[in-house]
């Protein structure tokens, strides 16, 4: 929606007034951080002037690590502040004109120490949620100079962990994550490139796959599918496939018996993807 040009001066005054703030005192960086962080959909320059603003970056970042030592037994108030400035990063992360300095910058680290810190915690969640959607938003936007430095990343393991052991809302987002990296032809290559990154992969897909059964998430499957198709795209993981594919996507009418389908409420799309499956594994 495109805000009448009065409103959208006032907004961008506003947004300007508390990036300003965030250099002030303590309680006057609590509430520009709290109010950039809502504000961040309505304004989309705030990933430039956040970038070009002398030392704010520098400040975001420290918003976050200095509140590494108080992991796991950390205030509210501070995840509070930890979730809004990974939020401002991830405006940055997401903009076309400021995504590939902040991987160059190293920056795009950070969440994912944040993944690694975190212990499980309803505390916690939406840190690492926030965290999460930094990662999302660069795969969004992601080219051959993102892919290459996520591959030397943990970006991928941090993503298997999360889709066996995380929420729901967090296994969608790291199963997004696995899905925009493995769509790009140099991470469906890098994945399946040795037997260890490609069963990784496979084994932490088949026990999500094993999940829905019995708790089904038709977001979940989507992507599920959508990564199945994808992977069916390199020869060596077709192979594998055609030998042991999940059952509960092969719609085996005797395995209802033991338990409901979890392919009953899926979209049109995502059956003509399954159909493409069993195609190509001669099924």
């Amino acid at each position: 929606m495109a805000w009448p040009g009065n409103v959208a001066m006032e907004i961008e005054a506003l947004v300007c007034s508390y990036v300003a703030d965030l250099q002030r005192g303590e309680e006057e960086r609590e509430v520009a951080l709290l109010e950039l962080s809502k504000a961040r959909e309505k304004t989309p320059g705030i990933a430039l002037l956040l970038w070009h603003s002398y030392g704010i970056m520098t400040i975001l970042v420290d918003e976050i690590t200095q509140n590494f030592p108080h992991i796991p037994r950390i205030s509210q108030r501070r995840t509070r502040r930890m979730a809004a400035a990974l939020c401002l990063l991830q405006c940055v992360a997401s903009h076309p004109e400021t995504k590939t300095v902040f991987v160059r910058s190293y920056i795009a680290l950070l969440p994912m120490a944040i993944l690694r810190t975190a212990e499980d915690g309803n505390q916690m969640e939406h840190v690492r949620l926030a965290a999460l959607g930094v990662l999302g938003s660069m795969m969004k936007v992601a080219d051959a100079s993102v892919i290459r430095f996520l591959r030397e990343t943990e970006i991928i393991p941090l993503c298997l962990q999360i889709m066996q052991n995380g929420t729901e809302l967090a296994k969608s987002v790291a199963i997004f994550i696995l899905h925009s990296y493995l769509s790009r032809e140099e991470g469906l290559y890098y994945v399946c490139g040795t037997a260890e990154r490609f069963y990784a992969v496979a084994s932490a897909l088949a026990t999500m796959v094993e999940t829905l059964v019995g708790v089904p998430s038709n977001r979940q499957l989507k992507l599920l599918i959508s990564c199945y198709l994808r992977l069916c795209d390199h020869p060596q993981a077709r192979g594998v496939f055609e030998l042991c594919f999940p059952a509960p996507l092969m719609s085996d009418p005797t395995l209802d018996q033991v338990a409901p389908s979890i392919l009953n409420n899926l979209g049109d799309t995502s059956k003509r993807q399954l159909q493409q499956i069993v195609s190509r594994l001669g099924f």
